[in-house]
């Protein structure tokens, strides 16, 4: 826990991919410490259409100290369109966060 707190006070993004429930990956970066104590969590799940993501990313976008867990149906929804983009602009501009890619987007990253 030492080393991920240590990387994150550097300005080191850390981004975890898991084939775990959402649950569970919550858990495990509260157990690592990829989630602050004082982070909150803003979760994008089970969304397919565009307006409504783009709306959540911007929700996102204003947002201090909170990660970002996105299930692996809605990133793949992003990535099937030709928004990814603007997708990724958001989330990477956020000093501390994580995705939570489910088993389909895991294994298209393993794959690519």
């Amino acid at each position: 826990m030492d080393t991920i707190e240590s990387l994150r006070n550097g300005g080191i993004q850390i981004w975890m991919l898991t084939g775990d429930k959402i649950e569970t990956a919550t858990c495990i970066a509260i157990s690592t410490g990829l989630k602050a104590k004082n982070q909150k969590i803003f979760e994008m799940k089970e969304l397919n259409k565009w307006a409504r993501i783009e709306k959540l990313l911007k929700e996102f976008d204003e947002l201090t100290d909170t990660i970002l867990i996105v299930d692996g149906g809605t990133l793949n929804y992003v990535l099937g369109k030709d928004n990814e983009k603007f997708f990724f602009e958001i989330v990477s501009k956020v000093l501390y966060k994580f995705n939570i890619f489910l088993k389909r987007l895991q294994q298209l990253s393993v794959a690519g």
